[in-house]
């Protein structure tokens, strides 16, 4: 970010010049007549490099930050013009046969935005130091590096414990099943929230620091970048309300992404979901016009939420059944929805998944044996225990099912999540090798004798 203001010639300027910036902004905002102060302030450096000054390399970056200050003014003198006509404007596209259809987004549309810019009549904008929060909202590295941020804290909490076969010893234990997946997905949120703050308070701490950071008590629309902003809000507050929208955005996507883990299984597979949600979103952002039918998957997209100023500094209505609804609105229900889709899933999905066969391969001649079951339900608690079968060794599959004790079929369908303990006795100096196959990495047991 230092990088890229430093080979910016307009910002590098303002960061050498940053006292006698400041002061222009002072005196401008002071003088009652501030585009004839600037003009004549101008005037001023225009005659000194006239006279062949050994300065010129100095005079001309004034006059460079001059003419930002000009065109500062120029916007926030158009403003109140912006504002009062847009009704008029409104009123004008309307007499258009293309946008007069009752009933239609556009003709809604078209209504409804003169009422949401209604309450910035009359809003006293002021020149200042706007580098440091341009700069620092439209650094799009840094939502290209959270996205990857995110998809690397759910592999390394998902699915390197599933790949290094860690399951056998977690999901078998007291609380290893809704209470770890629960944990895991706090887990998820607190690193989304803290490496989330963390990346976007940097932006506007350094280029507050590099730029200066003004005075950020003024409203918002005061940078021109923001002049279709509808909120009324204090440059400050916009920071505040930026940095949240990005991060529960991202909490959002950690959800969905963390049930994505936990219900695919297959490296592979889990994978190429993900790449494939990017390259859908990315295309669908990029190459779908904002008038076409398909704008919603625009405007309904991970990209565009995470972009730039997107929520909250540019004023846009999504077409919902030919109603406009503002993109906040939609981004909270979006967001709030996947949330909880990806939370309450995971935690649905993540116990069960119990299913499989249990083998028994003898070793040597015995007289006896007992196979006990146990079966527990999702919750831990044990429903049901008890002798399956009594001399019931073959040198093949054995099968653990209550219902159906007979070789051959599954022994995870009783209760969902069920986990199996067997038990082998026998009088003779015989061996048994128990193991277990497509049971989602469940209770194994290995060689006993006695």
């Amino acid at each position: 970010m230092i990088y890229s203001s430093a080979e910016n010639y307009n910002d590098r300027t303002k960061h050498n010049n940053i006292e006698y910036y400041n002061s222009l902004i002072k005196n401008c905002n002071s003088s009652k007549k501030a585009s004839e102060y600037l003009k004549k302030e101008l005037d001023i450096i225009n005659e000194r490099l006239t006279e062949n000054s050994t300065d010129k390399d100095a005079l001309v970056e004034k006059m460079t930050l001059l003419n930002d200050l000009i065109s500062q003014q120029n916007y926030i003198n158009r403003y109140d013009d912006f504002i009062n006509n847009m009704q008029i404007r409104a009123d004008n596209q309307l007499s258009f046969s293309i946008f007069a259809e009752p009933d239609s987004f556009a003709y809604n549309n078209i209504q409804q935005t003169p009422l949401d810019f209604q309450h910035l009549k009359g809003v006293e904008l002021y020149a200042g130091n706007n580098t440091f929060a341009e700069n620092a909202t439209q650094f799009q590295i840094t939502d290209y590096l959270m996205i990857v941020l995110v998809a690397l804290t759910c592999i390394l909490l998902f699915y390197t414990e599933r790949e290094n076969g860690l399951y056998p010893l977690v999901r078998s234990t007291k609380n290893g099943r809704t209470s770890t997946i629960v944990a895991k997905l706090f887990a998820v949120i607190a690193v989304t929230v803290v490496t989330t703050i963390l990346f976007y308070l940097s932006n506007i701490l350094i280029t507050g620091i590099y730029f200066g950071f003004g005075d950020m008590s003024r409203y918002i629309q005061s940078i021109g970048i923001f002049m279709n902003c509808s909120l009324k809000i204090s440059i400050f507050e916009y920071l505040i309300l930026w940095i949240l929208g990005k991060t529960l955005t991202l909490c959002a996507f950690s959800l969905l992404f963390s049930f994505c883990f936990t219900a695919v299984k297959a490296s592979a597979k889990i994978y190429g979901i993900i790449v494939v949600f990017l390259a859908v979103e990315i295309t669908a952002n990029l190459f779908i016009e904002g008038a076409s039918a398909f704008s919603f998957f625009k405007y309904v997209n991970i990209v565009y939420f995470l972009s730039n100023n997107n929520l909250f500094g540019e004023y846009l209505n999504v077409n919902i059944f030919s109603n406009p609804v503002n993109i906040i609105m939609v981004w909270t229900v979006v967001a709030t929805t996947l949330a909880l889709v990806g939370f309450f899933g995971s935690v649905t999905v993540y116990p069960i998944n119990a299913y499989g066969y249990t083998y028994c391969e003898k070793k040597d001649a015995g007289k006896k044996a007992n196979t006990y079951f146990a079966y527990y339900d999702i919750s831990g608690k044990l429903r049901e225990c008890g002798i399956v079968s009594k001399n019931f060794v073959y040198n093949g599959q054995v099968g653990l099912n209550k219902k159906t004790p007979s070789p051959n079929t599954d022994i995870f369908d009783y209760y969902a999540g069920a986990m199996t303990v067997s038990e082998v006795v026998y009088p003779n100096q015989t061996y048994y090798h128990w193991s277990s196959e497509n049971t989602d990495y469940e209770l194994r047991l290995g060689i006993y004798k006695r």
